[in-house]
């Protein structure tokens, strides 16, 4: 009498594959205007924008001796800020120091 011997069929398992997750992207502060200096002086006479205006409005805020910071915070109450000074640098009516 012949002994048979009966294999049980194994499962192969793979270990398990780690899967890389990458660092999360922490956002960096941009900074879109960079102004040379950081105290306004105005010289010009005139407001240079449509009277009765928004941006009139924004640009009445302009005052000797005030920072730039302090001018950003003041206008983003009328929905100003940055680009209002880019303007009124390009337009002649505000210097920097």
């Amino acid at each position: 009498m012949a002994t048979t011997q009966t294999i049980k069929p194994t499962k192969k398992t793979s270990p398990k594959k780690k899967v890389s997750v990458p660092a999360p992207i922490t956002k960096t502060q941009r900074t879109r205007h960079k102004f040379e200096g950081d105290t306004i002086k105005v010289v010009g006479d005139k407001i240079p924008v449509r009277e009765n205006s928004r941006r009139s409005e924004i640009f009445s805020l302009f005052k000797d001796g005030m920072g730039v910071s302090e001018f950003i915070s003041a206008a983003r109450k009328l929905r100003g800020g940055a680009p209002d000074v880019q303007i009124a640098l390009d337009k002649g009516y505000i210097t920097l120091s």
